[in-house]
C-alpha cells in the first residue's frame, strides 16, 4: 500500500537574475496512513515552504522545480486546480503558525470553522450553527454559541488556535498539518493543545505532520522524525531511535538542545554555531559544514546523498556513506 505522502527530491525555487534560485532542494519525506511525522529544523530550514508544497501552495512567483509530490495519491505537481482544491480541506486540513493572521478579523468564528465543510461537504445553511458548535466541542471549546459568534480578535490565543484546529478538520481529511502550532501558545495552553490533537487522531484515525523548531515537542508528539537544514532532509527515522542515537552532526546538536532545555521560542539554538545558511551561500559541498565540528575536506567540495542506513534510518553525512548527490 502507497503511503499518504511521499515526498522525493522536493526542490523549490524563485526567479532571480533571469534564472530559477532553488530555496528548497532535496527534502524527502514519508508518511503512511494514521501516522504522525515531526518536521523539525531552525528557521530558514525550509519546513513552512515544504509544508505549503504539499498543497499545491508555493507562494507566487515560487514553484516546485523537481522532485515528486504525492499526496494521498495525487501527483501534487501535476494536478490541476479542480484536484488541488478537493485536496485542500477534503484531504488535508491546514493549521496554520498564526491564527490572527489566518482568521478573517470581520467574519464570526463559527462561519470561519465550517467553511470546508460548506465547500466539500456541501452542508446546508440551515445545518452550518450546529456542525460549527460540534466542531467547536470537539476542540475543547465546549460548542458555546457566544463563543461561535464572537470575532477572532475577542479569543484568546489558545482558543484561536483551536479555532484553526476545528476549521481544518471540518470536512472530514485524512491528513492535518500544523506548522508551529504552538509557538505562540504558553506551556499549559501548549500542552492542552497538544493533548487535544492527539485525542483527535485517536478519534478519527488522522495522519499528522507537525512542523517545529522544538526538537522536544516534535519527539513527544510524533512517531516519526524527518531533520531539515538549509532546505533539506538531513536525517529521518523513528523518533525513539532519533532521540536515542542521533546520527547526522546537526541532529545531534538539537538533539543536546533538547535534553538542555536551551532551545528558544524563536527558533534559534544557541549551542549550535553559526546559523542556516541562506540559499545564496550554498556552495558545491554540505550544507552543514561551516557548522560542524567533525567536517573533514571531501565535505568542502562533496554534497552527500540521503541514503538508508538500517531499517527506516536515512542519513545525509559522509560518516555513513560515500554517495554523492548529483545535484552536488
Amino acid at each position: 500500500m502507497p503511503n499518504l505522502v511521499e515526498v522525493d527530491s522536493l526542490a523549490v525555487g524563485y526567479p532571480k537574475g533571469g534564472t530559477w534560485r532553488d530555496v528548497v532542494d532535496g527534502v524527502s519525506l514519508r508518511l503512511g496512513d494514521g501516522g504522525a511525522l515531526g518536521v523539525v529544523g531552525e528557521s530558514g530550514s525550509g519546513k513552512t515552504l515544504t509544508s505549503l508544497a504539499l498543497l499545491g501552495l508555493v507562494p507566487e512567483p515560487g514553484r516546485i522545480t523537481r522532485g515528486r509530490v504525492q499526496v494521498a495519491g495525487l501527483d501534487v505537481v501535476g494536478a490541476g486546480e479542480s484536484d488541488l482544491r478537493r485536496l485542500r480541506g477534503a484531504v488535508v486540513g491546514m493549521v496554520f503558525q498564526d491564527p490572527a493572521l489566518a482568521l478573517n478579523p470581520v467574519l464570526r468564528v463559527g462561519a470561519q470553522v465550517v467553511e470546508a465543510a460548506v465547500l466539500h461537504r456541501r452542508v446546508e445553511p440551515a445545518d452550518r450553527q450546529a456542525l460549527a458548535s460540534r466542531l467547536l466541542e470537539e476542540v475543547g471549546l465546549g460548542g458555546q454559541d457566544a463563543l461561535r459568534r464572537a470575532f477572532p480578535h475577542q479569543l484568546s490565543g489558545g482558543q484561536r488556535q483551536r479555532v484553526m484546529l476545528a476549521s481544518a478538520l471540518a470536512g472530514n481529511p485524512s491528513l492535518v498539518i500544523a506548522d508551529e502550532p504552538t509557538a505562540s501558545l504558553d506551556a499549559l495552553a501548549r500542552e492542552r493543545f497538544l493533548r487535544q490533537v492527539r485525542t483527535l487522531r485517536e478519534e478519527r484515525g488522522l495522519a499528522l505532520i507537525l512542523i517545529s523548531h522544538d526538537l522536544a515537542l516534535v519527539a513527544a508528539a510524533a512517531s516519526t522524525i524527518a531533520v531539515l537544514h538549509a532546505g533539506e532532509t538531513v536525517e529521518s527515522g523513528p523518533a525513539t531511535e532519533v532521540m536515542r542515537t542521533p546520527l547526522h552532526p546537526y541532529t545531534r546538536a538539537l538533539v543536546r538542545c533538547a535534553r538542555d532545555g536551551a532551545s528558544t521560542a524563536g527558533g534559534a539554538l544557541a549551542t549550535v554555531p553559526g546559523k542556516v545558511p541562506e540559499p545564496e551561500a550554498w556552495g558545491p559541498g554540505c550544507r552543514f559544514v561551516g557548522r560542524c565540528g567533525e567536517a573533514f575536506e571531501r565535505c568542502r567540495w562533496a554534497r552527500p546523498e540521503l541514503v538508508e542506513v538500517d531499517t527506516e534510518r536515512s542519513v545525509r553525512c559522509f560518516l555513513y556513506g560515500e554517495q554523492e548527490s548529483s545535484d552536488g
